[in-house]
């Protein structure tokens, strides 16, 4: 299998965070920029506070939808976060690849550090990671589809972050950008006009056509073309190989590339002809690129492994 690369940060890897309430003459805004209450397909960037001014610690990635934690057991029971790829929160300077994919408590925040024009503010703290096995554990493959050794399997590439206690989430949604067709389009149509989300899919359908929102390449539509049962990527600060299991491969309509850096965690969407124009069922989020093709992990792998649910919208 080919080798892709993930997304997170741009100078990291090979290949390739609004709307609401707002006035009666909205400014506008670009998926870069702070945004409020936040919609998916907005950029969000992820560190410890002490890490901010390294950028090279710092995660610079796309929410794509709140969701509610349903885990029985966890501390954030039935609090609202956001969802966002799980490979956004690594760490350049932690010790081992377990510490990377184990840290909690690192901020999630609008916009860059030092930005005196956005004013950054915490939205919210990543308190759950997708779990992860070592290779000797059970449903655990010790070695990649190429028969090189690996160091754990790890079912969705996924985090959850709790939001802030103020932070609203009544009206968030989709961020209304225009589909880009030739060249990445990232400024939103009006902040105050947004696409819904009107329920979750458990994955997308093979030669059906998604879209995407992220702060990269901005909105893009493809099709699925087929599911991986398992995907190999190797991560830009270690060696060890990681596995994403039944991931999906989506190749661009026209000349933009489906995802490039940035545009980790970003939503994957469909729509029915049922729906609305500005209506969207939730289907997954992008977790890595090759070749202008999008990879993606399907919502039902994020719900299970995370125990969560869909908070907005429906």
């Amino acid at each position: 299998m080919k080798k892709v690369f993930w997304l997170c940060l741009s100078i990291l890897v090979v290949v390739a965070c609004n709307g609401g309430g707002g006035g009666s003459q909205p400014q506008p805004v670009q998926l870069t920029e702070k945004v409020r209450p936040v919609q998916g397909g907005t950029q969000v960037d992820v560190a410890y506070w002490n890490d901010i001014d390294d950028f090279n610690n710092r995660g610079t990635c796309t929410y794509a939808v709140f969701v509610r934690d349903k885990d029985p057991n966890s501390a954030t029971y039935d609090e609202v976060g956001l969802l966002t790829a799980d490979h956004c929160a690594f760490r350049r300077d932690a010790a081992t690849l377990e510490d990377n994919l184990t840290s909690t408590d690192q901020d999630v925040w609008q916009s860059f550090e030092g930005d005196d024009q956005q004013t950054d503010r915490v939205v919210a703290w990543v308190t759950r990671r997708a779990p992860f096995k070592w290779w000797y554990e059970d449903g655990c493959q010790a070695y990649d589809d190429a028969g090189r050794s690996i160091e754990f399997c790890q079912v969705a590439d996924a985090l959850f972050a709790k939001l802030e206690p103020d932070e609203d989430l009544s009206d968030a949604g989709l961020a209304n950008v225009p589909l880009s067709t030739d060249n990445a389009d990232l400024q939103i149509d009006d902040p105050s006009d947004y696409q819904r989300y009107v329920g979750a899919y458990n994955a997308p359908f093979v030669n059906g056509v998604v879209y995407k929102i992220g702060r990269t390449t901005g909105e893009t539509r493809g099709k699925v073309v087929v599911r991986l049962p398992q995907l190999t990527v190797r991560s830009a600060k270690f060696s060890e190989l990681r596995i994403n299991y039944n991931v999906y491969v989506v190749e661009p309509e026209d000349s933009v590339p489906m995802a490039q850096g940035g545009d980790s965690g970003a939503p994957v969407l469909y729509q029915s002809s049922s729906m609305d124009p500005d209506e969207y069922a939730f289907v997954g989020i992008v977790v890595a690129a090759a070749n202008g093709n999008m990879f993606m992990d399907p919502w039902e792998d994020i719900r299970d492994e995370l125990n969560l649910s869909i908070a907005n919208g429906y």
